[in-house]
């Protein structure tokens, strides 16, 4: 009985694993998908807040301020 129970256990383990091992694809897939969306964001963000942040020449301290915080909720 022992060695039954130990024997579809086996299975089951074995049946779990190729399940995993299939979806683990589709998440690679994602994460990669989703690590190219991050960079080209990171890249947009930059570009942003150099050309629009608050170091800007010629801008007010005030209007500088606003825009950090600006920046800071987009973050």
């Amino acid at each position: 009985m022992l060695e039954k129970d130990w024997g579809q256990l086996v299975l089951q383990a074995q049946s779990i694993r190729n399940d995993l091992q299939g979806q683990c694809a589709h998440f690679k897939k994602l994460l990669i998908s989703g690590v190219k969306d991050l960079v080209v964001n990171v890249v947009d963000f930059r570009k942003k807040f150099d050309a629009e942040g608050p170091a800007v020449k010629g801008i007010a301290p005030k209007d500088a301020l606003n825009r950090l915080k600006v920046f800071t909720d987009e973050y």
